[in-house]
């Protein structure tokens, strides 16, 4: 996103001279809310996971890799539901039935989300 900015110049006796137009573009400092957005579907993501695999908040040890990215590059909801059950194929038996209501959720949420570059 850029901003136009117009600047006037005035001589001494006050007339104006020129009209000048600067471009400012958006730096990474303005995309805070993209980034707390983002950071939030992760955390939520996380705690997600633990809860399909049954893994108390002490233990990291999970197989499985969800990466927002890969997901957002999908094209259409069932090319990335497909992907996220995939990767979510070492669930254990008992939380199978909740995988595919986490696909749902977790499309949704990266609904709004940009790729990150």
């Amino acid at each position: 996103m850029s901003f136009r900015k117009t600047v006037e110049f005035k001589s001494k006796d006050g007339a104006e001279r020129e009209k000048r137009s600067e471009k400012l573009i958006q730096t990474g400092r303005y995309d805070r809310n993209a980034i707390k957005q983002r950071i939030d579907v992760e955390e939520w993501l996380d705690g997600e996971i633990k809860t399909l695999y049954d893994l108390s908040d002490n233990d990291n040890n999970n197989d499985v890799e969800i990466d927002v990215d890969e997901v957002l590059d999908q094209d259409g909801d069932d090319a990335k539901e497909t992907l996220i059950l995939n990767l979510c194929r070492g669930v254990p038996k008992a939380n199978a039935a909740k995988v595919k209501p986490f696909a749902q959720a977790l499309i949704e949420k990266i609904g709004n989300l940009k790729r990150l570059k």
